[in-house]
């Protein structure tokens, strides 16, 4: 893993609901400079636990801001969850920038 979770902050490029990855909402960003992500990131760079309240509440911001075509900040915990999607980092916080 990366020595500190990433950061990055950008447009919402794409989101993702899959049947075959439940609760799930899988997400790309689009930022004038990648920055550093976890090891285990490939493809789909970021992943919200639709199980949870404030995972509820993350996809709902983040809907939000894709829709209105606006930019975020985002970061995550360092890690991909493979109860989620292994190859995406787990969203610790996302705002408006």
């Amino acid at each position: 893993m990366s020595s500190m979770a990433s950061l990055e902050t950008g447009k919402i490029q794409r989101i993702l609901i899959n049947k075959d990855i439940p609760g799930t909402a899988i997400l790309t960003v689009t930022s004038v400079t990648e920055p550093a992500k976890a090891d285990c990131v490939s493809g789909w760079e970021w992943v919200i636990d639709l199980k949870t309240v404030s995972g509820k509440a993350q996809y709902s911001l983040a809907l939000a801001m894709y829709m209105a075509d606006k930019s975020i900040v985002i970061q995550g915990h360092d890690l991909c969850d493979v109860n989620l999607n292994a190859n995406s980092e787990v969203v610790r916080y996302i705002y408006p920038e």
